[in-house]
């Protein structure tokens, strides 16, 4: 069940990151065809898709905490991919995010 969640938010945060990426592309197109549309409402319509196969294996509040960690894996993604720049404020965001997911998990372990 761990492996197919995170396979899942692996695919959830692929889609995310080309689709932001066909939204770059796309509005430095200047023409009226627009190849990019095309991966953009791909990524978008397929991202829907995988949020609700997530949504079907747990809880909307437990999916919401988890996606936050696509602030850190696109910055990331990115990085290794394309070569930007790696601002230390997403090191410093990451952490936050991170550590605000394991206060939750901690916090929701002592409710139950």
């Amino acid at each position: 069940m761990l492996i197919k969640n995170t396979l899942l938010f692996l695919l959830y945060f692929l889609f995310l990151w080309g689709g932001q990426l066909s939204s770059a592309r796309s509005a430095l197109e200047a023409s009226m065809v627009n190849i990019y549309l095309i991966p953009l409402y791909f990524c978008f319509f397929s991202r829907a898709i995988v949020w609700f196969l997530i949504l079907k294996k747990m809880d909307l509040i437990k999916a919401y905490a988890i996606s936050s960690i696509n602030y850190l894996f696109i910055p990331i993604l990115s990085f290794i991919v394309f070569g930007e720049l790696f601002n230390p404020k997403h090191i410093v965001g990451g952490l936050l995010i991170i550590t605000g997911i394991i206060f939750f998990r901690v916090g929701e372990k002592k409710q139950v």
